[in-house]
């Protein structure tokens, strides 16, 4: 959970303004910083906590189990793409993230 929140937070601290791949943009609710924080402390140590908690032991449920969080994490990012809540910049786009 903290790898995930240092490395948002250090792609954050790199790429604000000139060198951004994607960028989480704001809405009237929350303010450009709500949203970052809000997504590096809150969306992705609650799931990165849930999918360590569920990892199972076996080889080929945990290839299936990875497979579905991959799913997952991509259809949230396109669906937030599709909605207008995530920009993407570089060339970069759903499917660099997918393979990343």
């Amino acid at each position: 959970m903290v790898y995930l929140a240092c490395f948002q937070l250090l792609y954050e601290f790199f790429s604000h303004e000139k060198f951004y791949l994607w960028r989480l943009e704001p809405d009237p609710v929350f303010n450009y910083t709500s949203v970052v924080m809000l997504h590096t402390f809150c969306i992705y140590t609650l799931t990165a906590f849930l999918y360590l908690t569920r990892f199972p032991e076996v080889e080929w449920k945990a290839a299936v189990h990875i497979a579905k969080w991959v799913l997952i994490y991509i259809g949230v990012e396109w669906v937030g793409y599709r909605l207008g809540y995530i920009t993407y910049s570089r060339g970069w786009n759903c499917w660099w993230s997918l393979f990343f």
